[in-house]
């Protein structure tokens, strides 16, 4: 099993693409202001437009599919984290 840990605002490798986890909070989804109110993050892939993710969601990173399977919030440090796990 294939697990992937994105520190809030740090970057990975990830099959030769870049990814960066930012904006970890509780809200709706962006550009839906009346959607459901969850703990969501944005995903960056290489310099693409951002998109928004809550647990649950897939997402492809190159030629692999990817399952977010946590999403953590830290206001202390104010840097949470996204776990994705590889979906086969």
């Amino acid at each position: 099993m294939h697990r992937l840990e994105l520190r809030e605002t740090g970057q990975a490798l990830v099959g030769g693409h870049a990814v960066v986890a930012s904006n970890v909070w509780r809200r709706a989804p962006v550009g839906e202001p009346g959607g459901p109110v969850v703990l969501r993050a944005q995903i960056v892939i290489d310099e693409a437009r951002p998109f928004d993710v809550a647990e649950g969601d897939q997402i492809a990173i190159g030629d692999a599919h990817w399952r977010v399977e946590e999403i953590v919030e830290d206001p202390v440090r104010r840097r949470g984290r996204v776990v994705l796990m590889l979906d086969r």
